[in-house]
């Protein structure tokens, strides 16, 4: 069987993608203990800059009304996602600490996101062990990525792994179809919807958003700042999240 020729799409959403990940990485290195979150959102606008790409995260508006105010996402312990730097936020040894990048250049976005531990996986062992749950979360939806499989085969993949480990999905966020704009068709949840969804077309582009609970499920949204996402009981959370594309033999990841 010949190769399939990689559409126009896909070689124009790879910069995007291929930035995004460049600057998730270097903000990812900056987490240590006693660094300021401010400094990690100042590093992410000036990074974007010299990089000639746009946040997509700059300027949302919540449901709420209010504006998301910074460049990149940044969450800590218990939040799930959405959480942002403020001047005196501070990292903790110990803290688990997500951030997502999401960017247009050229006009495509390209969306990912990490969680790590702030002074490395041995000064908190429950962090690290669900960070590598969302790993193997990641790759299990990869996997599953594949051309005539259905949108839901990714969501039980996920959820799943999440559960053979001990620990749950987040129901209320969720990853999406990508491409000029930064929120497509399919929705792609982290659950099994107990329905086969839509049929996974060859070389659609899907950026993945996985968000792995330590306790239960349930997650409240912050009613004074309007957008950061925490969990319900307390407990850890952690994200991760790759741009791929659906390919015969599962996705193809375009955040490298």
């Amino acid at each position: 069987m010949s190769k399939p020729q990689i559409p126009h799409s896909i070689r124009s959403i790879q910069p995007a993608c291929t930035t995004a990940r460049l600057i998730l990485n270097e903000l990812c290195e900056m987490v240590a203990p006693g660094v300021p979150t401010m400094d990690i959102e100042l590093r992410s606008q000036q990074l974007m800059r010299e990089h000639k790409v746009k946040s997509m995260a700059i300027g949302q508006r919540a449901s709420s009304g209010q504006l998301f105010p910074g460049y990149v996402c940044i969450a800590i312990n218990d939040e799930v996602n959405h959480g942002y730097a403020t001047p005196g936020k501070i990292i903790n040894e110990g803290d688990l600490v997500s951030i997502d990048v999401v960017v247009r250049k050229n006009g495509w976005c390209g969306d990912n996101s990490r969680s790590v531990v702030a002074g490395g996986d041995k000064a908190n062992a429950r962090a690290a062990k669900l960070i590598a749950c969302s790993e193997d979360c990641l790759n299990a939806a990869i996997a599953a990525a594949k051309t005539g499989n259905h949108v839901n085969d990714i969501s039980v993949a996920i959820e799943s792994t999440a559960r053979k480990a001990g620990f749950n999905v987040v129901h209320a966020l969720a990853g999406h179809g990508i491409g000029k704009s930064n929120w497509e068709e399919p929705t792609v949840v982290n659950f099994d919807t107990g329905y086969p969804g839509q049929r996974l077309k060859e070389f659609q582009a899907i950026a993945m958003d996985i968000n792995i609970n330590e306790g239960k499920s349930d997650v409240v949204f912050d009613k004074k700042d309007g957008w950061t996402v925490r969990t319900k009981d307390g407990g850890l959370s952690a994200c991760i999240e790759d741009t791929f594309y659906v390919s015969r033999s599962g996705g193809v990841v375009l955040t490298i």
